[in-house]
């Protein structure tokens, strides 16, 4: 019975995006330009641990203050946008053997 009606709740969530919302839900900005939304935060029963984790999980070292925006998204997921710094390219040409290689090595730093 419980494995039907969750079929028939999402064929008419699918074709109803209204019917969708109130099943789901709808997503959640939890942080804007670094700071937290608390409200919303609430609302979602998300904590401040769990934020954290998920902006872990981008992969890279980011503190509240790098995050442009993160969501609580329909499926329980929390996405986060980092923001873009500015970046400065410096490129080193190394000549391994004269005449015949050379190595490019481009260093980004970010301030």
């Amino acid at each position: 019975m419980l494995v039907a009606l969750h079929w028939l709740f999402s064929v008419v969530s699918f074709y109803w995006h209204p019917f969708g919302r109130i099943v789901k839900g709808e997503e959640k900005l939890l942080v804007k330009d670094g700071e937290i939304q608390w409200d919303n935060m609430r609302r979602s029963h998300v904590g401040k641990h769990d934020l954290e984790l998920a902006i872990r999980n981008t992969g890279r070292p980011a503190r509240l203050e790098d995050i442009a925006e993160a969501h609580f998204e329909r499926s329980g997921d929390i996405s986060v946008i980092t923001r873009e710094r500015d970046k400065k390219l410096r490129v080193i040409d190394v000549a391994v053997s004269e005449g015949v290689q050379n190595v490019r090595i481009e260093l980004v730093e970010e301030s």
